[in-house]
């Protein structure tokens, strides 16, 4: 099942929410957290072949009026551009899943190199906690001495129902 979150901008995140097949009919869920992408891989290069066009068509003018020192100046920023575009994709590869099934609730966090780090809980024994006001809220998955903040990249809103969504699975589950 998908579930679409819409924002006040008008702009629609999707969150996968996946349902795993349960023995005896054990409650259970698979959750997938990913960031929000405002642009697409192919409409970033065509952002930066633009931007590279400009700049180019800038040089050309710029150079044959004998300014040629600005000439380097705009292929650093192209450069930068560029760097920045690869930083933002790449942070978009982070991922975060909440699964709960088999007695168990894992969590496992992947970041945006690929390394990937998991949590096991105990469901009965686990405590799942909201707290805070609008941009300083906080989700917390603990159990004994150990505490993981989850859905950090998630809006106010969107951990207020990711809140409920898996306080209500853990109250089906206990």
């Amino acid at each position: 099942m998908e579930e679409r979150m819409s924002q006040q901008g008008g702009d629609e995140r999707t969150r996968q929410i996946t349902s795993v097949p349960m023995v005896a009919q054990e409650p259970g869920f698979d959750l997938i957290l990913t960031p929000h992408r405002s642009f697409s891989d192919p409409i970033l290069n065509r952002v930066l072949l633009i931007v590279s066009a400009v700049a180019l068509t800038g040089s050309v003018i710029l150079f044959s009026l004998g300014a040629w020192p600005i000439v380097g100046f705009l292929g650093v920023d192209v450069l930068l551009l560029w760097w920045a575009f690869r930083a933002s994709s790449r942070s978009a590869l982070r991922q975060e899943r909440l699964t709960l099934r088999d007695h168990q609730l894992l969590f496992s966090r992947r970041d945006h190199w690929g390394k990937t780090r998991e949590w096991l809980f105990q469901p009965v024994w686990s405590r799942w906690e909201f707290s805070g006001q609008e941009e300083d809220s906080r989700l917390k998955l603990s159990m004994g001495g150990m505490t993981v903040s989850v859905g950090t990249f998630l809006s106010h809103q969107e951990r207020k129902e990711l809140y409920r969504t898996v306080s209500d699975a853990l109250h089906h589950y206990r």
